[in-house]
């Protein structure tokens, strides 16, 4: 039987674990996902809009790492992270989308695949 889980591609995973790496000093882990990506001819970064706005990617990223901090509830989180997104600039819409985006992610997968 097929595993029916949606899979990010893996120039965009390499390109998440990179930034969670350094945004937790882990130099190592960061290195070795940063060869990953010159290994498959990838850039390091997504090109970001000229906005003011930050990108939709970089806050899912945010929210991931929230979500996977060892302290606090998921509704201490959630309150955060909205607040976050909203000072941002994003709507209420698009912070929702974030959120529950960032939840799937986090729960590799099994928000989805319980619908």
């Amino acid at each position: 039987m097929k595993n029916s889980k949606q899979r990010m591609p893996k120039a965009d995973y390499f390109r998440m674990r990179y930034a969670s790496a350094l945004d937790a000093g882990l130099t190592s882990k960061a290195d070795y996902y940063k060869s990953r990506l010159e290994q498959m001819g990838e850039p390091l970064q997504v090109e970001e809009a000229v906005d003011s706005t930050p990108s939709y990617d970089s806050a899912v990223r945010k929210c991931v790492n929230v979500l996977n901090a060892p302290k606090g509830t998921v509704n201490q989180k959630l309150d955060f992270v909205l607040t976050k997104l909203y000072e941002e600039g994003f709507t209420e819409e698009e912070a929702s989308t974030i959120w529950l985006e960032a939840l799937n992610i986090a729960s590799n997968g099994a928000l989805l695949s319980n619908i």
